[in-house]
């Protein structure tokens, strides 16, 4: 099992179909100011909202395809005198806090001319995708610029608010050398070559300068798809080679200019580098691609005093792009070029062995790389396995985090430092992983520590771990940006509640594409949870949470809670391993609202009418089973903000093997009796994926089996807490048996932590109410305490 990025199927988003009225700033024409603010952490933004916004015709270059129909209009004006910075980034901000639509689409225009082609594009349904940067030789001082944003996504149901501002950038890196294209090919200096299938065509083998940088004129490529770069003002370069092999017909295969497979190569100048003094030499460049079967490698040599040229060393690039994926038109690449410093000539050249679709290549830059620069890698560190765990129910486990070297010399003595402490700051874990010598760029990975991490508090407490790497070169005072040795986490013991997650950041659903023609689009989707002292809890409920309730009203929804054991430990839930503990089921009305979060009681399936006693050393599934009467779409409340994926792999190289989400699909629609997948599998001749960095809102809630220091208020009293969902305030309504003294009601967080108290005296009903504007969203619990038992109920504010 090894890291790659992954996606439960199609991940989708969707906002209520409510009207809007129409944005002022639907067209270029009405664009809203926004100003240029000093740095990022001075930031002011401006709201946007691109609900009911229309797609404006009358600037129709753009590098989205038709997905821009929802698009609105800001204005930038640079300053008389523009910032001493290397250009200048807009940024868009959405969440929970700065706004609801879920991704978005940017370009940066110099006018609202119908023939404006922006400066910079992109549009995209990854949230991280969510700004646009200029270089500063782009722009005119005094001078408004125009910028567009849209929904990203295929359909204007994407719709939603953010936030847009704009801020100087400087970037880190030394560049001793660069290129824009913006004197084109023959003018910079470069040569092309090349041969086509048809030998007759190989005039047409080459690089082309792209003064506007667009790579649209093939047959299968959406018009306005090319590049973008901070740069773009001044052009790119790239080889069409979905145009070359079919001329823009479609069908017409083999025909065109330059027939696939072809080999097109770009090849720099001599490059004077005997004056550099850099310890280790890495080349960037920004690019356009969409690949099938296809081919690329960047190449050096190097030259001193008058001697021959070395022999080209060569590196296969871009083998991260899956074949006939998607088009990417901005991303930046990064390649140590080991050995080329310390020479008096340098030569670079880029060779695409082309089917289809496209290379674009703009703002190539060679930079100095750093002698010392080691790096805790942020994309595969192991976290604890599972964010809130039940006080008792933690299980140990094995830290690890790949390092990298970054840097151009070896690093020696490189240690990798764990330490973990609880909530009062007092240590639990400090242990070191020795790796020795690491060379220049080189990655170490899936190393375990030596010892597990073992949680022996009884009480509900958050916990932080930190992982720093170092090495004889490589301490806060040498290393060149030693803030990136470290990663840092938390985690925590709960009084009852087992989460992986603390909050949505997505909704999920199965692709569509991948079920039978008509099928209906059923699948079940839980977590992963481990008891190892089971016999002590009592479980009681399940939180999870949908996004949207209105498409799947009176459609019946089962939660359900398995014992599951891998009796075979062949990683995989088969259904005669699974053993049906409790369940619930559930039929939402509709109005409950968009990305809901639930609670559900669990009813005892094996002993109807009594609690649920969980077991010792027992692994449990605790699923939402949607059984689709149609094409109706479930999308479930789920979170990317964790990945498992470290601990997951830590823990089965330690024997012990943990997992995350857990997922039942069958083509035919029918999820009864299916087995589950709970590894990092792909079925269907990989049509669906699933991983740990994705985990579905589904928690446990669960209870003390026993205290000796608390009796359960008899069932006649009626305590009610409501709304839950909150987010300005919940109420109490009580109606007791009898008049009681004192009654004591506290709200507590699901880690103990009192957040409210209030005595009541001389009650036997009463209605009150409690702000909790201001809790954090989670989860809660309101306390009833008498002389006679009491009362615990949850309820779940959401702002």
């Amino acid at each position: 099992m090894k890291k790659v990025l992954q996606l439960l199927c199609a991940a989708m988003f969707l906002t209520t179909g409510l009207v809007y009225a129409q944005p002022a700033n639907d067209n270029c024409t009405g664009a809203v100011p926004i100003e240029l603010s000093a740095d990022e952490a001075s930031l002011v933004t401006v709201v946007g909202d691109t609900r009911d916004g229309t797609g404006d015709a009358g600037v129709p270059n753009v590098c989205s395809g038709t997905w821009f129909m929802d698009d609105i209009w800001f204005s930038l004006t640079t300053p008389d005198e523009l910032p001493d910075a290397d250009g200048i980034t807009i940024i868009t901000q959405f969440g929970t806090e700065q706004g609801d639509v879920p991704a978005v689409g940017m370009a940066f225009y110099p006018s609202c001319d119908e023939d404006a082609r922006p400066f910079a594009c992109f549009s995209s349904d990854d949230p991280n995708d969510d700004r646009l940067e200029i270089d500063i030789n782009c722009l005119a001082p005094g001078t408004t610029y125009l910028i567009r944003v849209w929904s990203g996504g295929s359909a204007t149901d994407f719709s939603g608010t953010f936030r847009i501002g704009a801020f100087p950038f400087s970037r880190t890196d030394i560049i001793l050398w660069k290129e824009t294209f913006a004197n084109g090919i023959d003018g910079g200096g470069w040569t092309t070559l090349g041969t086509c299938d048809n030998p007759d065509s190989n005039a047409n083998a080459v690089w082309s300068y792209l003064p506007n940088g667009l790579l649209d004129m093939g047959a299968y490529i959406f018009a306005g798809a090319g590049i973008s770069s901070p740069t773009l003002c001044d052009g790119a370069v790239g080889f069409d080679s979905d145009f070359n092999d079919n001329g823009g017909i479609e069908g017409n295969f083999g025909n065109g200019p330059c027939p696939a497979p072809a080999q097109v190569i770009l090849v720099s100048p001599a490059l004077f580098t005997g004056d550099w003094t850099a310890p280790g030499l890495s080349i960037t460049w920004t690019q356009a691609i969409r690949q099938f079967q296809s081919t690329y490698f960047v190449s050096y040599r190097t030259n001193s005093t008058g001697g021959t040229w070395s022999d080209w060393t060569n590196f296969q690039i871009n083998t991260e792009f899956e074949t006939n994926g998607g088009f990417v038109n901005s991303n930046v690449q990064r390649l140590f070029m080991g050995g080329a410093a310390g020479h008096d000539s340098l030569q670079i050249r880029f060779v695409y062995n082309a089917n289809y679709y496209m290379w674009g290549l703009d703002d190539i830059c060679l930079i100095e790389t750093e002698a010392n620069n080691m790096r805790s890698m942020s994309n595969w560190y192991a976290i604890a396995p599972s964010l809130s765990t039940p006080v008792g129910q933690t299980r140990p486990w094995t830290p690890m985090n790949d390092i990298r070297n970054v840097g151009a010399l070896d690093q020696t003595n490189v240690n990798l430092n764990f330490r973990a402490t609880d909530g009062a700051g007092k240590e639990i874990y400090n242990q070191d992983l020795a790796y020795g010598t690491i060379g220049p760029d080189s990655l170490a990975e899936n190393v375990n520590f030596p010892m597990p991490v073992i949680i022996t508090s009884d009480e509900p407490q958050q916990y932080t771990g930190t992982y720093t790497v170092t090495s004889d070169q490589s301490q806060p005072d040498t290393d060149f940006d030693f803030s990136d040795n470290t990663n840092t986490f938390t985690w925590n013991t709960t009084a009852g509640e087992y989460a992986l997650e603390n909050g949505f950041t997505r909704s999920v659903a199965v692709s569509n594409a991948i079920y039978d023609a008509g099928a209906p689009l059923s699948y079940t989707y839980g977590n992963y949870l481990y008891f190892p002292a089971g016999s002590d809890c009592i479980a009681t409920s399940v939180t999870w949470g949908v996004n949207n309730p209105d498409e799947v009203a009176g459609i019946p929804i089962n939660v359900i809670l398995f014992e599951w054991t891998d009796a075979n430990q062949n990683e995989i839930a088969e259904a005669g391993e699974r053993d049906l503990v409790a369940f619930n089921t559930v039929v939402l009305n509709g109005d409950e609202g968009d990305n809901v979060i639930l609670e559900t009681a669990l009813e005892n399936f094996q002993n109807p009418g009594q609690p649920i006693q969980l077991k010792d050393n027992q692994a449990y599934l605790l699923m939402v089973e949607y059984n689709a009467e149609d094409q109706t779409f479930l999308f479930l409340l789920a979170s990317e903000a964790l990945d498992y994926g470290a601990v997951v792999l830590s823990a089965n190289q330690a024997g012990d093997p943990v997992y995350a989400s857990v997922l039942g699909f069958s083509p035919d629609g029918n999820v009864q009796g299916i087995d589950y997948q709970v590894t990092e599998l792909d079925v269907n001749d990989n049509l669906i994926y699933f991983g740990w960095d994705i985990v579905p809102l589904v928690r446990l809630n669960v209870e003390p089996k026993t205290t000796s220091a608390v009796t359960p208020l008899p069932a006649d009293n009626i305590v009610d807490v409501f709304p839950s969902p909150a987010n300005r305030e919940v109420v109490l309504n009580i109606e007791l048996t009898e008049v009681f003294d004192e009654v004591l009601v506290q709200v507590t967080d699901v880690t103990g932590k009192l957040m409210t108290s209030e005595l009541l005296r001389g009650v036997q009903s009463d209605r009150m109410s409690f702000d909790v504007s201001n809790y954090p969203s989670g989860a809660y619990l309101m306390q009833i305490q008498t002389d006679k038992g009491n009362r615990t109920k949850r309820f779940v504010v959401q702002h």
